[in-house]
């Protein structure tokens, strides 16, 4: 997918559905939130394997690219214009930068120090992009090939944890719920109380003969 002149805004390259990747993006409710040790642990990861050593989880908005996850990076954002990222998210395609010096689409990282990137799209379940899984140097190297496919496999597992995020936010639950300590048999019981739980009897059908062979027990929230 290449992105000509005229689909770039304030001078960086944006997705051909730029508004409906923002509203996805804006859907997990990710941005400027805590960090977390998920995502903390995978730029850990990507970080050693890469050998490298700068790591992020990168969510590209409107006009910033939002650090989730970073490690050896100090600041928690950056401006849009010339990143990495904002190229990823556009093509929807892997990156390999060897020397940004050397490419004038990336002179605001190699003003920053920023010398070597790879990195690969975030493509959550709307099948649009909302960032990458990147790693950085601030000398020249190439990142191998196998090394990119192992970033792609990591990039799955935080969207799979990003999806769980939004489909919790979308059932009103809290970003810090955890379900091994809040549903416990206590809180069930008060909920039910409350009538925020109430009790749903699901048949069970035998698919051989279509008849009713049981019956299954359900809380339904309220």
């Amino acid at each position: 997918m290449s992105v000509s002149s005229t689909d770039r805004v304030q001078d960086f390259p944006v997705h051909p559905h730029e508004a409906d990747r923002l509203e996805s993006l804006r859907s997990y409710g990710l941005l400027d939130t805590c960090p977390e040790l998920i995502y903390d642990n995978l730029v850990l990861i990507a970080a050693k394997m890469c050998d490298v050593p700068m790591a992020a989880i990168a969510l590209v908005d409107g006009d910033r690219v939002w650090f989730k996850a970073r490690h050896g990076i100090p600041r928690t954002q950056v401006v849009r214009h010339g990143t990495f990222c904002a190229e990823v998210v556009a093509t929807e395609s892997p990156l390999v930068v060897a020397d940004s010096r050397d490419d004038p689409r990336f002179e605001t990282a190699a003003a920053d120090g920023v010398i070597a990137y790879a990195g690969v799209p975030l493509i959550g379940r709307d099948g649009l992009p909302i960032g990458t899984l990147c790693v950085f140097d601030d000398v020249p190297r190439l990142v191998a090939s196998s090394d990119l496919e192992l970033l792609d496999m990591l990039a799955a597992q935080a969207v799979a944890h990003m999806e769980l995020r939004r489909t919790d936010k979308r059932a009103g639950l809290p970003p810090t719920f955890d379900a091994v300590t809040e549903v416990r048999p206590e809180r069930i019981r008060s909920a039910l109380d409350r009538g925020e739980l109430r009790s749903w009897y699901q048949p069970q059908i035998d698919l051989a003969t279509g008849e009713r062979c049981g019956a299954e027990s359900l809380l339904r929230w309220e």
